[in-house]
């Protein structure tokens, strides 16, 4: 769910500037290098963020600009409010990605890590494929619009089951505070 709305702007994104907007391909092509471009810095910059929120709370911010980024792809007519709201998206997937890491990453005993982050790459794999395969058809049948507000909602859907699954009394913050007291205990 986390992935959805970045993974339909990588997908798609130049797709709907092409067809949709009439861009150029070099246009698209600038647009795509300059939005990884601006997203390096903020990667960087998730571990400062990160030290004065917390890794949860950062990721439940990024992780709500990626949706309220791409909602208005689906309805701007303008290749410049399009092009912003990409670099929007980027660069909050920039900054939710590192704190996804390090959560799912404190969330396990230390065995177990090499496997959470195989089975992360699998579902981010997984869901990616998902996206490409029913994105086409949303397209074809709805428009990019819907697309992009499906993106949306879902990754706003994700910010949602995290914050539950992480409230206090919960199976994966039980399992998250046993990770770190199993940690602890080993050093």
């Amino acid at each position: 769910l986390q992935m959805a709305g970045e993974g339909v702007a990588r997908n798609f994104m130049n797709v709907y500037l092409d067809q949709g907007l009439g861009m150029t391909p070099a246009q698209i092509g600038t647009l795509l290098a300059v939005a990884q471009l601006v997203a390096t810095p903020a990667a960087l910059a998730t571990p400062i963020v990160a030290e004065r929120t917390g890794w949860k709370p950062t990721f439940i911010i990024a992780s709500t600009f990626v949706a309220i980024f791409l909602f208005p792809t689906g309805i701007a007519i303008h290749w410049l409010a399009v092009s912003l709201s990409y670099l929007g998206v980027m660069v909050a997937s920039s900054v939710r990605r590192p704190a996804t890491i390090v959560i799912q990453m404190e969330s396990v005993a230390p065995a177990w890590r090499p496997t959470m982050s195989a089975v992360s790459t699998m579902t981010a794999g997984m869901g990616g494929a998902l996206i490409a395969i029913t994105g086409g058809r949303i397209i074809g049948q709805m428009g990019f619009g819907w697309l992009f507000g499906i993106g949306a909602a879902f990754s706003l859907a994700g910010v949602l089951v995290f914050i539950v699954g992480f409230r206090s009394g919960s199976a994966v913050a039980r399992s998250a505070h046993a990770a770190r007291s199993a940690e602890i205990e080993a050093s």
